[in-house]
């Protein structure tokens, strides 16, 4: 339902209000139960919103409410990174990822699968080992608990596991 809110609010240009943020933060539980498909589609709208995503999602994080939607958020939240690639902490880098992601939702087919890629991109950073192969592990469980079909998933797990292919291949 939170999602359910967030992407109406975003769509309608009013933020989501304190009491509405303190009721969910005190209701919902960490869900890895299989999503409903108004849910992902909430979700898919929120991330295809674009720069605006940015505030939403920082009033959802401080009120704790990504880590219960997105139960793997909690091994990223916060999490610094100390290297030249990145500026932000791993899930405001997420964030500005899924925006920057945004922009090219005109050349690919299927731009929910890039917002979604996007997000997860990174999250393997939590967990120690390799990233990219964590991050593809738990692409896949997110994948499925939000109702994509097998091939999206699997669309969604080789962005992931393969973020790192460019920069890997250009140095």
């Amino acid at each position: 339902m939170v999602l359910r809110v967030a992407a109406l609010s975003q769509a309608i240009g009013v933020p989501i209000g304190v009491d509405a943020l303190q009721y969910f933060a005190k209701k919902i539980e960490p869900c890895d139960a299989k999503w409903e498909a108004s849910t992902t589609r909430a979700f898919i709208s929120l991330l295809s919103s674009g720069h605006s995503l940015i505030g939403v999602m920082e009033r959802l994080d401080h009120y704790g409410l990504l880590e219960r939607i997105i139960p793997e958020w909690t091994k990223v939240r916060g999490l610094p990174q100390r290297n030249a690639y990145h500026t932000f902490t791993v899930d405001r880098h997420l964030v500005e990822t899924v925006v920057a992601a945004g922009d090219l939702r005109r050349q690919v087919k299927r731009p929910d699968l890039l917002v979604i890629a996007a997000f997860l991109h990174d999250i393997g950073k939590g967990y120690g080992g390799d990233h990219s192969v964590v991050g593809a592990e738990i692409a896949e469980r997110v994948s499925l608990r939000i109702g994509l079909t097998g091939y999206e998933g699997e669309v969604v797990v080789r962005l992931v596991r393969n973020h790192l292919l460019l920069a890997d291949t250009a140095t």
